[in-house]
């Protein structure tokens, strides 16, 4: 079951998609190779499976980043430090 709390809610409707894409090609997948021995086409909805997958974790890993800079924000509130005094070293920044 998806757990619609692992998303913001701007990518809700998109890991909805993908979710479902996935639920659905993990069955045809499965079926057509047990069934059918469709390799070709079994390869071919696993690898979009992937995609799918792949797509749902970057997501979800979008939201966890997100808390972990809001929790920094909070705790740097809590502590009266200027926002605007912080200096990112990092590469590129």
């Amino acid at each position: 079951m998806l757990k619609v709390d692992q998303f913001l809610r701007q990518d809700l409707a998109k890991a909805i998609v993908q979710y479902k894409c996935a639920f659905e090609l993990s069955k045809e997948a499965t079926a057509l190779l047990i069934r059918e021995n469709d390799f070709e086409k079994s390869i071919q909805y696993t690898e979009d499976l992937l995609k799918s997958l792949k797509a749902l974790q970057k997501m979800k890993e979008k939201r966890e980043m997100l808390e972990r800079i809001h929790k920094v924000a909070v705790e740097l509130q809590r502590q009266n430090v200027d926002i605007k005094t912080i200096v990112l070293k990092k590469a590129g920044i």
